[in-house]
C-alpha cells in the first residue's frame, strides 16, 4: 500500500464544486502563517511533494453563521405567504396543476417554520447503486452549544455524514441515572432537533449514526447499563428509524449495521459497530484514575462485541467492497498511555478485530482498503500500529463542539495547553502519527475512484477554545482548514 505525505495547512481557496481531491495535479501555495507541516515517513512507504488539498472553502473569507439565518426565515416566509395567497385568490386549487402549486407552497411554509419546533424530515441517503466519493464524520456534540460547523460541512457537500456517537449530552454527565424513562436524554434529543443549525443540516445532509456512552445514557457505560434499551428506543425515534427496521426487533443486541454504495470496482462499504451495548467492564486502576489493560490470562470471556455481532461482522466483511470504512465509537489502535477507553484494554478482542480485517481485506479475490473511524476522546488524530498491521490506519475525529484545548499530564493533573500545547499535556503514543488536533474539527474520507486513492483529512470546524477558557464566541475564517491529511492507495 502506498501512503502519501501527511500535512498541516490551510486550504487554497479554489473554484466551488471542485469535488474530488487530485493530489498529483494540485500544487497550491500555502496561506500566510502556515509554516508547520506534519509529515508521515516510513521505510516501507514513500511520499509525494508537499501541497494543499483543494477543498471548497468559506466564500470570500466571510465569517461562518448559523445555517438558517433570520434573513432566510423572513425571505422564505414572505415567499410562502405570497404563494399561498396566489393559490387562494386565483382559485387554482381545483386543478391538478393547482395541487402541485399548493404542495410547493406548503413545503416552503414547512421549511420556514422548521425552527419553531415542527419535526422535519431527514435528507434521504444516496442511491445505493451509485458510487459515493465523500464521507464526513465526527463525534461529541453538545446540543446546547452553537453549531457553526454545519455551515462549514455543507460547503464540502459530503455524500453521507456519520454521527459517530455522543450526539447529545444533557446538563448531567449521566443522562439516565436514577430515571426509569431517561427523561433528560429525551429532552436533549428534542433540544437538538429544535436547534436551527441542526435543522438546516438535517434537511440537506444525508446522515447515519451510532450511539456512544452519553447517548446510551451513562458516562463510560458498558453491557451492565440498565438504560441501554430505553436509549436505543429514543435513538430510533430521533433518527426516524422505520418501524419494520430489523434493529428494532433484536433481542439483547446493539445497533450495529452496514451499508454499501456502488458496483463493480467502485464499492464503498460502511460498517457501524456498536462498541457499548455488549462490551465488558474495563479494569480500573485506582492509582492512575484510569483504565488498565486485562493481562494475558485475564481477558478470557471479556468482550468488546457480542458473539452475534462478531458473527455478523465476519459475514459483512465477505461482501464485495473496494473501500471499507469501519466505525468504532471507541478508539482502536491507540496504546492509551493515560488509560482512556480503547480496544487495547481487552487485547484478545483487538487481535480478533485485526485478524478478521486482514483475512478478508487482503483476500486475493476481493482485496479492499480498510479504514477505522473513531471518536469519543475530544481530540483528533491519525493512528497506525505496524506491530498489529502496517496497512491499517485509524482516524479519530472528536469533537464537533467541545474539543479539549486543555490536556492532562500522566499523573492526572489537568494542565493548560492554550495557546500552545505543553509537552507534558500531549499523550505519548507511538501509534499516533504526529501531534493530535485540539480544536473543533470533523473527519473527511474522500475516494478518488479514477486514481484509486483514498484521502483522509481532519478539517477545522470553526473557532476553538471558547468553551473551556471562556473566550467570547467568535466564528473566524479558519473554518475549513485542513489540519491533518493522509492518502492511501486502493488495492
Amino acid at each position: 500500500m502506498m501512503v502519501h505525505k501527511s500535512t498541516n495547512g490551510k486550504i487554497n481557496h479554489k473554484e466551488e464544486n471542485e469535488r474530488m481531491i487530485r493530489l498529483d495535479d494540485a500544487v497550491d501555495e500555502p496561506m500566510d502563517g502556515d509554516d508547520e507541516k506534519d509529515t508521515l515517513t516510513s521505510n516501507h512507504h514513500h511520499s509525494l511533494p508537499e501541497h494543499h488539498i483543494p477543498f471548497p472553502a468559506a466564500e470570500d473569507h466571510k465569517p461562518w453563521h448559523f445555517i438558517i439565518s433570520t434573513k432566510k426565515y423572513i425571505h422564505t416566509t414572505l415567499t410562502a405567504v405570497l404563494a399561498l395567497s396566489l393559490v387562494l385568490v386565483l382559485g387554482i386549487g381545483q386543478s391538478s396543476s393547482s395541487s402541485r402549486a399548493s404542495s410547493s407552497a406548503a413545503a416552503i411554509v414547512a421549511d420556514s417554520t422548521a425552527g419553531s419546533g415542527g419535526k422535519i424530515p431527514w435528507a434521504p441517503l444516496p442511491d445505493f447503486s451509485q458510487p459515493i466519493s465523500r464521507v464526513a464524520f465526527g463525534s461529541c456534540m453538545k446540543e446546547d452549544m452553537p453549531m457553526p460547523f454545519w455551515d462549514t460541512l455543507l460547503e464540502f457537500h459530503p455524500d453521507v455524514t456519520i454521527l459517530g456517537g455522543d450526539q447529545v449530552y444533557t446538563q448531567e454527565q449521566d443522562a439516565c441515572s436514577g430515571q426509569g424513562n431517561c427523561t433528560l436524554l429525551k429532552q436533549a434529543y428534542d433540544q437538538l432537533n429544535n436547534h436551527p443549525s441542526f435543522q438546516g443540516a438535517k434537511q440537506r445532509l444525508p446522515m447515519l449514526g451510532m450511539l456512544d456512552d452519553h447517548d446510551y445514557g451513562l458516562n463510560d457505560c458498558y453491557a451492565d447499563n440498565p438504560y441501554k434499551d430505553i436509549a436505543k428506543d429514543l435513538y430510533f425515534d430521533f433518527m426516524d428509524i422505520p418501524q419494520d427496521d430489523e434493529r428494532r426487533f433484536r433481542d439483547n443486541e446493539g445497533l450495529y449495521t452496514s451499508y454499501e454504495w456502488g458496483s463493480g470496482d467502485q464499492i464503498l462499504q460502511l460498517i457501524l459497530l456498536d462498541t457499548r451495548y455488549s462490551r465488558s467492564e474495563f479494569l480500573y486502576d485506582d492509582e492512575k484514575w484510569a483504565y488498565t489493560p486485562y493481562g494475558h490470562d485475564q481477558d478470557h470471556g471479556k468482550q468488546f462485541l457480542s458473539p452475534a455481532q462478531w458473527e455478523w461482522f465476519e459475514q459483512v466483511l465477505q461482501r464485495p467492497a473496494n473501500v471499507r470504512l469501519i466505525l468504532s465509537t471507541q478508539q482502536v489502535l491507540t496504546q492509551g498511555e493515560w488509560g482512556f477507553e480503547h480496544w487495547s484494554l481487552i487485547p484478545r478482542e483487538l487481535r480478533k478485530l485485526v485478524r478478521l480485517l486482514k483475512k478478508y481485506c487482503k483476500h486475493v479475490k476481493n482485496p479492499s482498503l480498510p479504514v477505522l473511524l473513531s471518536g469519543d476522546r475530544h481530540i483528533g488524530a491519525l493512528y497506525n500500529d505496524p506491530a498489529l498491521w502496517d496497512e491499517l490506519y485509524e482516524v479519530t475525529a472528536s469533537s464537533w463542539t467541545h474539543t479539549i484545548p486543555d490536556g492532562w499530564d500522566p499523573d492526572g493533573v489537568k494542565c493548560s495547553t492554550y495557546p500552545n500545547p505543553a509537552v507534558d499535556c500531549i499523550e505519548q503514543d507511538p501509534t499516533r502519527i504526529g501531534d493530535w488536533v485540539g480544536v473543533n474539527h470533523f473527519g473527511m474520507v474522500d475516494v478518488d475512484w479514477q486514481d484509486r486513492t483514498v484521502h483522509l483529512t481532519l478539517v477545522r470546524a470553526e473557532t476553538s477554545h471558547a468553551y473551556y477558557v471562556k473566550q467570547k464566541w467568535q466564528y473566524n475564517t479558519d473554518a475549513g482548514q485542513v489540519l491533518k491529511s493522509l492518502s492511501l492507495d486502493i488495492p
